[in-house]
């Protein structure tokens, strides 16, 4: 029995770990994309937007990170064979 509640925890941690990883995302993205507004910052992406290695690989870094995360959260939510076990495992 213990070795089964040592699974749940694990996977309740997980499954926490991805939404703070979800919500540090949206808070890095929001707090530089405020930043630089409050600021009126001009100019950032130079004068060919995303063009340089410089501003695509973060930009790419943080599109993918959030595209994983919001796809394990949901790939979680939506399995129901964790929520409820199949009547023909009890045989």
């Amino acid at each position: 029995m213990g070795v089964i509640l040592t699974i749940c925890s694990v996977k309740r941690a997980f499954h926490i770990l991805r939404i703070l990883n979800l919500l540090y995302i949206i808070w890095a993205i929001l707090t530089i994309e405020l930043t630089i507004n409050w600021n009126n910052v001009q100019g950032v992406t130079g004068s060919d937007g995303l063009g340089n290695v410089g501003q695509q690989l973060p930009a790419m870094i943080g599109a993918f990170s959030l595209i994983r995360s919001v796809w394990l959260i949901a790939e979680e939510w939506w399995d129901v064979s964790s929520i409820r076990p199949s009547a023909l495992d009890d045989y």
